[in-house]
C-alpha cells in the first residue's frame, strides 16, 4: 500500500502533499480492527 502511493506521487499521478494523509486513512482502520481484536481477546481470556 505505501509503496504504492509513492509511485503514483513519483508519478505525478496524486499530490507528494497528499501522501500522509493517504497513508493514514488506510492504517487508521487497519489498527482500530487489529486494537479492537486484542482487547476482545484479552477480555475472553484473561492472562492472570
Amino acid at each position: 500500500m505505501g509503496d504504492d502511493v509513492l509511485k503514483a506521487a513519483d508519478e505525478n499521478k496524486i499530490a507528494k502533499s497528499s501522501c500522509p494523509a493517504q497513508m493514514i486513512d488506510y492504517l487508521g482502520p487497519l489498527l482500530d480492527t487489529t486494537i479492537g481484536a486484542i482487547s476482545g481477546s484479552r477480555s475472553a481470556s484473561p492472562i492472570w
